[in-house]
């Protein structure tokens, strides 16, 4: 993929977050005005519902949504700043990561819509885009890892398609239990422990990856630790349903990233 390519699509996907967010956030902004705002009644989390910071806040569930949001418009703005002419194959597969995060946006349409008590073809649809966007973003990050050599950029393409097609089918096979919709905004899933650690050991993969390479080129393990935030405050905040987690997730989120990709920076600077 050609430079003046991959910043050209980088460039789009920034409007296209920018314009997410703020549609997203007018919207809301008017639901929650005229009372049509609507929040979930059923609450699934039983353990530390006392405090403040641990228990279920729906809140903490739409500012987490809209961070995710805001996150991706805020880093493809700084790839298109600071890697402009890098060349650099790990930048088309993190600005993937971003797509995928950005996705995360679709889960405000449950309380927009009041789709809580549904389970309507809608609702499959909107879980299912959420799923596939769930599987993309950790394959991303691995390929971001085992696929950024220079031998490796004339197969971006066809690593694309693999990814896609790959998360598809992990998203089309999910089963899903049409009786239960969570309140972080998506159908609960059959099987959910099973495929949540399916996407921890393609992380875990990802990061010991990255730490034999980081080893083995003598590199910064402030790259490796940034890596490891970032996959961190992912998690976390895909998963939030409370303020410790949104709180967490977003400083390992934010702090992660810019370690990982100012590092990542000063390696092609110096290369």
């Amino acid at each position: 993929m050609k430079i003046k390519t991959r910043n050209n699509i980088i460039t789009f996907f920034m409007f296209i977050s920018l314009a997410v967010f703020l549609t997203l956030g007018i919207l809301c902004g008017i639901q929650i005005y005229s009372g049509n705002f609507h929040i979930p009644e059923k609450n699934p989390y039983m353990i530390m519902q006392k405090s403040f910071l641990t228990r279920m806040n729906f809140q903490a569930v739409v500012i987490s949504i809209f961070i995710l949001i805001l996150y991706s418009f805020a880093f493809f703005l700084y790839l298109n700043i600071s890697f402009e002419k890098t060349q650099s194959t790990e930048i088309i597969y993190f600005s993937l990561f971003l797509t995928g995060c950005l996705v995360e946006g679709i889960r405000i349409l449950f309380p927009l819509m009041n789709l809580w008590t549904s389970s309507s073809i809608s609702v499959i649809f909107i879980t299912k885009i959420l799923l596939l966007a769930r599987f993309f973003s950790p394959l991303c990050l691995l390929f971001l890892v085992i696929y950024s050599s220079y031998e490796s950029r004339q197969y971006v393409e066809q690593n694309v398609v693999i990814l896609f097609f790959s998360a598809a089918g992990g998203a089309i096979c999910c089963p899903l239990n049409t009786n239960s919709v969570l309140p972080i905004g998506y159908i609960q899933t059959g099987l959910q422990n099973q495929f949540f650690f399916l996407r921890i050991i393609i992380l875990l993969i990802a990061l010991i990856s990255l730490i034999i390479k980081t080893n083995q080129a003598h590199l910064n393990h402030k790259y490796t630790i940034g890596f490891a935030f970032l996959i961190i405050g992912y998690l976390m905040l895909i998963q939030t349903y409370n303020f410790a987690l949104l709180f967490s997730g977003t400083a390992f989120l934010i702090s992660g990233t810019i370690l990982f990709l100012k590092d990542l920076h000063s390696q092609y600077l110096w290369n």
